[in-house]
């Protein structure tokens, strides 16, 4: 009777680790789509922020560069003038 008690505690002690472990998967996965996006904007900002150069009097000129970066047209805003 012991023992089958100590079987029946130890059953439900690894179904409970199990379902730990499996809530930890998720948990890492969901960290894992979330550090991917993370990484996406981060890389869509630097492009945005890539268009735009200050100058040395702190006038912003923004930089639209060709597809294939090998040529760069420069455009000064107004107040830049």
């Amino acid at each position: 009777e012991q023992q089958s008690a100590a079987t029946e505690q130890i059953s439900g002690d690894i179904e409970s680790v199990s379902d730990v472990i499996a809530e930890t998967s998720k948990s890492a996965q969901q960290i894992a789509s979330a550090s991917n996006e993370i990484a996406r904007l981060a890389a869509g900002l630097k492009t945005n922020v890539e268009m735009f150069r200050v100058g040395r009097a702190g006038e912003m000129t923004l930089i639209k560069e060709a597809q294939n970066r090998k040529a760069a047209y420069v455009e000064r805003p107004a107040f830049a003038q």
